[in-house]
């Protein structure tokens, strides 16, 4: 009478097991966060303050990433575009979804456990986005050193913090991992 229970029991485990397999067999993903990022500035502008984190998978170039931002538009072109005068200060929120690669005259750099390298969408608040809902204002390239490390040692200091268009600068990395 125990043999049947028994197997019942081994039958139950096994199935348990194999519908955990997948679970279990999925790599970790990567984990950043970041404070107080800003940039000095480049053609487009400056960031002066920007904030946000999530998580990225190197093995298949998915990210989930979001945050806020303040930028100066120095670009008269990316003004008008956005709807304000060249030297405004403007506010919005940011995400990403894919991790990409950038190219410097130091080298190139990729996502890893240390960096990671988006491809960002960027909505701006004010005065107005210039179409409604999830329709991005500009899209651009950026670079967050998670463990706080330089990603351009062409610079002197420490640059760990980098906005297309915006140039290199610094923020406080909180790796999550």
């Amino acid at each position: 009478m125990r043999t049947p229970r028994l197997a019942k029991l081994w039958l139950i485990f096994a199935v348990v097991l194999l519908l955990a397999s997948p679970l279990l067999a999925q790599e970790a993903r990567d984990a950043f966060g970041f404070a107080n990022g800003t940039t000095a500035g480049a053609g487009l502008g400056s960031i002066t303050l920007m904030t946000g984190g999530g998580s990225y998978d190197t093995a298949t170039d998915v990210a989930r990433a979001g945050g806020t931002f303040s930028a100066v538009i120095a670009s008269p072109a990316l003004a008008t575009a956005i709807g304000v005068a060249a030297g405004t200060e403007v506010q919005g929120r940011w995400d990403a979804e894919e991790l990409t690669a950038q190219t410097f005259a130091f080298g190139t750099v990729v996502s890893s456990d240390a960096v990671v390298v988006l491809k960002a969408d960027f909505y701006v608040n004010h005065p107005a986005p210039p179409a409604a809902g999830n329709v991005a204002t500009f899209s651009k390239k950026m670079i967050v050193s998670a463990t706080g490390g330089d990603i351009n040692p062409a610079l002197s200091g420490v640059q760990n913090f980098w906005v297309e268009g915006c140039g290199f600068g610094t923020a406080e990395p909180a790796k999550c991992n």
